[in-house]
């Protein structure tokens, strides 16, 4: 290996609006300013190519086979059409290590590949599938009694946690992103499991951008409106400040998804201005 690693990263989500594809643009970005060799592979609505030196970015165009796992997420199946671009694109680059974001289809065209060469895999950790498959399975369910959801939710959990932990025990190494998780998985998988370390952008996120000159007490989400981020919860609680006579309250609920009509029909003192991004999301937080 040579004294900079040379890194193939295979990101589920990169052009997508959600954690997963924040967490991959900004690695991509550090892996580009600092010029380290970097090679990212990613789904896209079109196929394209750039170099930077020793950065690389893939775009793969998802075909007519793919379905949607979210609201600007999907998966193809097919995927593993790609192997002979990809795996010749790998050749000419000379990973040290693939890294992985998940077991999708991005994921799993890495691990192929990774295998096929006798690469070294580094998977990180980034979403609870399982509890998200158990979320949307029970409202999927809203028909069933209560306890019949649950018991239906709680098999889909045990049994889609045990899938994931397959998949990760392909690679050789794993990040997860909180204490948690590194112990769950390490006695699950039996592999060395380490904390992804999380940091936060002072510049864009700063009290410089602060506008505001009212007295409210402002309550701030920002991410995506569905069921498994739980945002209902939001509606509880203002049920609850009111209940207890506070009315010196505003929400604040920056994103899109599923939920955000039931959150503009529900909460009675709230701002929904959808995705933000740039200067509006830094005063928003600010």
């Amino acid at each position: 290996m040579s004294s900079l690693p040379r890194v193939a990263f295979f990101a589920d989500s990169f052009h997508e609006v959600n954690g997963v594809a924040l967490t991959s643009r900004q690695l991509d970005a550090f892996a580009r300013r600092r010029g380290y060799p970097f090679l990212c592979v990613r789904g896209a609505s079109e196929d394209g190519s750039i170099s930077d030196g020793e950065h690389t970015g893939i775009d793969l165009r998802r075909g007519w086979a793919s379905f949607s796992l979210d609201r600007d997420l999907r998966c193809d199946p097919l995927l593993l059409r790609w192997r002979g671009r990809i795996g010749d694109a790998l050749r000419r680059f000379r990973p040290d290590v693939i890294h992985v974001t998940g077991p999708n289809d991005m994921g799993i065209l890495g691990v192929y590949l990774a295998h096929q060469m006798g690469v070294p895999v580094l998977a990180s950790w980034q979403t609870n599938v399982h509890e998200y498959g158990r979320r949307r399975l029970e409202r999927m369910l809203g028909f069933l009694p209560a306890g019949t959801r649950a018991r239906a939710g709680a098999w889909a959990e045990r049994e889609s946690f045990r899938a994931v932990t397959w998949f990760y025990r392909l690679a050789k190494v794993i990040l997860a992103p909180n204490r948690e998780l590194v112990e769950t998985i390490g006695r699950e998988t039996g592999r060395p499991v380490y904390l992804m370390q999380r940091g936060v952008d002072t510049t864009a996120f700063s009290p410089a951008f602060r506008a505001r000159q009212d007295q409210e007490v402002v309550l701030g989400y920002v991410g995506r409106l569905q069921p498994e981020k739980n945002v209902a919860l939001l509606v509880d609680v203002e049920r609850a400040l009111r209940a207890a006579g506070v009315e010196n309250y505003r929400f604040l609920v920056a994103g899109d998804g599923s939920e955000r009509g039931r959150l503009q029909k529900e909460l009675l003192r709230a701002d929904l201005p959808g995705v933000l991004k740039g200067n509006d999301l830094s005063k928003a937080y600010a």
